[in-house]
């Protein structure tokens, strides 16, 4: 296992976390507050020394929010 921050989008942020902040932003999750974080677990087949994905195994999103 191993984990890494990525600037593999196009705009150098994950989907998950941009996704986040845009539902925070526009009020479909009001309740929702600044400093979400996301992780997803994806398993990896070694391909000759290329590391291929296989599959995400877990996505995990945390953020904080506000009782309403």
């Amino acid at each position: 296992m191993f984990g890494y921050a990525t600037d593999e989008t196009p705009e150098l942020m994950p989907k998950l976390g941009a996704k986040l902040t845009e539902v925070r932003k526009n009020g479909t999750c009001a309740w929702l507050r600044p400093d979400g974080k996301t992780q997803m677990t994806v398993e990896y087949k070694n391909d000759n020394g290329a590391m291929i994905p296989i599959r995400v195994q877990t996505v995990l999103i945390s953020t904080s929010y506000k009782l309403v």
